[in-house]
């Protein structure tokens, strides 16, 4: 996963959809790779992009949930 704060994605690619409830932006330098392990998760806020779904070594199967929490 890559993340990088979402100030720092300045290119839309695809604008917000309420549908899909996501947007889409042109890859940022200033992102940071995250490696995640068996057992480890990561949590995302509205205030932080995200790319899911890379491959680091090789592909492997992950399980994603998606909990939407009023702020």
């Amino acid at each position: 996963i890559r993340w990088a704060p979402l100030t720092a994605c300045a290119t839309v690619t695809e604008p917000y959809r309420p549908e899909t409830d996501a947007a889409f932006f042109a890859p940022t330098p200033h992102h940071i790779a995250l490696a995640l392990q068996a057992g480890q998760f990561a949590m995302f806020f509205p205030t932080d992009a995200h790319a899911p779904g890379l491959v680091l070594d090789q592909p492997a199967t992950v399980r994603k949930i998606v909990i939407k929490v009023r702020l």
